[in-house]
């Protein structure tokens, strides 16, 4: 941040968030009490001794967006406050795996894999913006505060897709997601002589 004369200031930030999710499951079964034992030459089969499943799926994402924030100080007492949240651009990938295997009591198998898994998928979606506008009076041990946020959610979108779902969804945005606007109010007070602080909002 920046102090432009005596009673404006003006700031940026870089924002950068990335993260991971991984999930990894193994369903392992066993017919210990020989429940199943109806022998068939089509599924459903029953003459099963063990099952395995395993399912896995990794998430990783990462976003940049940027943050213009400026106060105006016309004032000891007062303060009007200016912040603007960029659009940010959030890259995700994920990858998912399905297998299976059946083992007979006469120890055949059978292993399945999910003809759509061991695929990594990759897509791009556009964060909305925001702007929002706070003000601030301190007086006498007393400080109050309000400020207002909209954010226009209905500007998210995924990019560069030639995927039917993904451009279906895009076309559907403005129906479902709509701007938002949050409020918020508080104060505190510094009791005399003492070193409590009463707040609320």
């Amino acid at each position: 941040a920046t102090e432009l004369g005596d009673y404006f200031s003006i700031g940026g930030s870089l924002n950068i968030s990335f993260g991971t999710y991984y999930y990894l499951r193994y369903l392992d079964e066993s017919d210990v009490n020989h429940k199943y034992q109806v022998k068939r030459d089509e599924p459903p089969y029953e003459d099963l001794d063990k099952t395995y499943h395993t399912l896995r799926y990794d998430h990783n994402f990462s976003s940049i967006g940027f943050n213009i924030g400026m106060i105006y100080n016309p004032n000891d007492n007062m303060r009007f406050s200016l912040n603007i949240e960029t659009p940010s651009d959030m890259e995700i990938k994920e990858y998912f795996y399905e297998e299976a295997k059946v083992v007979f009591d006469n120890k055949d198998q059978i292993k399945y894999n999910n003809a759509n898994t061991a695929v990594t998928t990759k897509y791009d979606v556009m964060l909305p913006w925001s702007i929002a506008l706070g003000y601030s009076y301190d007086t006498d041990g007393l400080t109050l505060a309000g400020a207002i946020q909209y954010k226009d959610y209905n500007f998210i979108k995924y990019l560069e897709t030639s995927d039917e779902y993904l451009l279906n969804l895009n076309s559907k945005t403005s129906d479902y997601l709509k701007g938002n606007y949050r409020f918020g109010l508080g104060a505190e007070y510094n009791v005399p002589y003492t070193i409590f602080q009463l707040r609320a909002g």
